[in-house]
């Protein structure tokens, strides 16, 4: 477990639309998805 009582950040995988990623990921980072999500939409099918 990390340190801290802190929960797992990944603790599970699942495949699911790239569009879902940014809701599922920690508050803190979720902008670095949205990016990612924007710089790659125009790849996904």
């Amino acid at each position: 477990p990390p340190p801290g009582g802190h929960t797992a950040e990944f603790d599970k995988w699942a495949w699911r639309p790239m569009r879902d990623l940014p809701d599922l990921i920690v508050p803190f980072k979720r902008h670095v998805y949205e990016d990612v999500v924007a710089a790659f939409r125009h790849l996904v099918q």
